[in-house]
């Protein structure tokens, strides 16, 4: 893959509701989520055929030769990873002969879109006893698919177009069906759609007035908030990964919830990010409450320096609801009070840009908005160089691209560990240090596990090598997915292969615990990808939070607002570094009672020896060396 341009990771943080998936929704699909190319090309084309507005329609038909032929060849025309899902789009015109990948695409999916053509006598074909809208149903189900969606496309070309009562009959024939092959109808969600003319794909249709939704409002943040329990609650549960370009960088967003008890994902998902984009929404009394003694605005910042992302934008959200909308003075007194908390917390406002925006109507994503010509734009000020700009893209732009730390040893905690049909055991996460290329030798700890990478992808094309930032899947030989699992490392089998730490010492912050913490007090610690209770064994001394400096030796207790050096260990085999020497892999939340209790910095780690296993394919490498 060329690397002509560096590859970030961005998280985005927020208070919930402040409209962060929705921001970042539509970031996506304006800097096309697929290559811009393809879009352009369509765009060109669907403007001489006289249909202007394409919006979505290149879900559904990717290739050139795919649209001649008015079908769907390749199941992955619109795959989009999350940390932990491949979701895969089901296209019921698929050609028979195509079934083979429908199979091999829906095998790796958890939920499956179904078109279904709601154009007179198309529907009829996809139902009928061989057609393919059976076959496509009964195969994800069978394939293990649970959660199902139904688009009832084509709704422009029904008899008269937009006909609710035609798509009443479909919703009712489908449901009929897809209920004797297993799924329940009530959980599925039903959308008339126009795949051509972008109808109820981001936005809710004007045509269809008589549609009064499954649930909750469309736009945006459909693009991230994907799945059933989600779309339900209306909030961001697991950490989306996205991708798109800028003009400068190969950008990763990594969507991270506002939800109180899913501070933990964000946990996992901040560890990984080069920079945080803290949306805070501008409506009357939203901004208030996430700024709040307890508010999410200021624990997810907090959250996020301490956790060493170093650069922060701030989208000051929702502008459009403002009193009176888009207001200058509103605006200026976030700006205000943000830039105040943040100093004490660690950042220098004066390297933060802040821009007004709305992500719902799109001001300043990527264009500068009439609508607050007072913006006269945001300026950063840092010892790498200045910047400036007025958009949300541009401030994307300027961030300093991360030095990655390609010399040292290899380090690569595990995300996921998936099972893929023909291939084997994928183990998929992202490299924080080092390479990792097929041919070597790993070691996965604390198992202490030796094999050979047989392959490494990103984004579903083959690498040579995998550098630090990139978010991989690879392919191991003779282990089966119960051996390895989230949370475990990934390391060069011959350059300091990492371990499982017996005890470790740590300097930690106490956010906020209503009582004392003292020694015994064993809480579940996210460390990288690992989630596991870990005992504070001792409390060696109490320091300045800022300082470092030492206040009290051998404290009895620590409470909210100290900072400690502890001892601490892991009640299961777990992997830690010293911060010092692998970042990622050093810093770590105390969770308790539903929240984060605590963030803590590693300074040294005394490992535990296990024996390991070496598998065939290992020791077949080591034999020809």
């Amino acid at each position: 893959m060329g690397k002509e341009k560096i590859h970030i990771n961005i998280v985005v943080i927020g208070h919930v509701d402040s409209g962060k998936s929705t921001s970042t929704g539509h970031l996506i699909y304006k800097c096309g989520g697929i290559d811009k190319r393809t879009i352009e090309k369509f765009e060109k084309e669907a403007a001489e055929m006289g249909k202007g507005s394409f919006k979505y329609a290149w879900v559904l038909d990717k290739l050139k030769a795919e649209r001649e032929r008015g079908i769907t060849i390749d199941i992955a025309l619109w795959k989009f990873e999350t940390s932990r899902y491949y979701v895969t789009i089901i296209d019921a015109p698929g050609h028979r002969d195509f079934i083979k990948n429908m199979i091999t695409g829906t095998s790796q999916a958890d939920c499956a879109v179904l078109i279904v053509a709601a154009g007179v006598g198309e529907f009829e074909a996809g139902i009928s006893k061989n057609g393919q809208t059976r076959e496509h149903a009964l195969l994800a189900f069978t394939l293990g698919v649970k959660q199902l969606i139904v688009g009832v496309n084509k709704m422009d070309s029904t008899e008269p177009p937009y006909s609710q009562a035609r798509f009443e009959e479909i919703q009712k024939e489908v449901s009929t069906y897809i209920k004797k092959i297993g799924y329940n109808p009530a959980t599925v969600a039903f959308v008339p759609i126009s795949g051509w003319h972008g109808d109820n794909m981001l936005e809710a249709s004007e045509k269809m007035g008589w549609f009064k939704g499954w649930k909750g409002s469309f736009k945006y943040a459909w693009v991230l908030d994907k799945l059933k329990a989600e779309r339900e609650r209306g909030i961001t549960i697991d950490i989306a990964l996205w991708k798109f370009e800028t003009g400068r960088y190969y950008v990763t967003i990594i969507d991270a919830p506002g939800h109180r008890d899913f501070i933990k994902n964000m946990i996992t998902g901040t560890s990984q990010a080069d920079c945080a984009v803290l949306i805070v929404a501008a409506g009357v009394g939203e901004f208030e409450a996430g700024i709040s003694k307890n508010g999410q605005t200021r624990e997810h910042a907090l959250l996020a320096f301490t956790l060493g992302v170093k650069q922060l934008i701030v989208g000051v959200n929702k502008m459009d609801s403002t009193e009176p909308p888009y207001s200058q003075a509103r605006f200026e007194e976030i700006q205000k009070e943000v830039s105040t908390y943040i100093k004490k917390i660690g950042y220098n406002p004066a390297t933060v840009a802040f821009v007004p925006i709305s992500g719902w109507h799109g001001d300043n994503m990527l264009e500068a908005s009439s609508n607050m010509g007072w913006f006269k734009g945001w300026k950063v000020e840092r010892k790498d160089g200045n910047a400036s700009g007025v958009t949300l893209l541009e401030a994307l732009d300027a961030i300093l691209p991360p030095s990655r730390p390609t010399d040292k040893p290899l380090r690569l905690p595990l995300q996921d560990v998936y099972k893929i049909g023909g291939i084997g055991t994928v183990p998929v996460g992202r490299v924080e240090t080092g390479i990792i290329k097929p041919g070597m030798l790993v070691t996965f700890a604390p198992a202490n596990l030796t094999t050979e990478v047989k392959s490494v992808e990103m984004h579903h094309e083959s690498l040579t090598e995998a550098t630090p930032g990139d978010n991989v899947g690879f392919n191991v030989k003779n282990v089966s997915v119960k051996e390895i699992r989230r949370g475990y490392v990934a390391g060069d089998s011959k350059n300091d292969p990492p371990k499982g730490a017996d005890n470790f010492n740590a300097q930690v912050i106490i956010l906020n615990h209503p009582g004392q913490i003292s020694q015994g007090y064993a809480p579940v610690l996210d460390c990288h990808t690992a989630h596991i209770a870990c005992k504070f064994s001792e409390l060696i001394e109490k320091v300045d939070r800022r300082s470092g400096k030492k206040i009290e030796d051998a404290p009895k207790f620590v409470k909210s607002g100290d900072a400690a050096i502890v001892v601490m260990v892991p009640q299961k085999p777990m992997v830690v570094e010293p911060f010092s020497n692998y970042p990622p892999l050093g810093r770590f939340a105390v969770r308790d009672m539903r929240q984060t209790v605590a963030v803590g910095v590693i300074k040294s780690v005394i490992a535990k020896e296990v024996s390991g296993k070496t598998t065939k394919a290992a020791d077949k490498v080591q034999k020809k060396k």
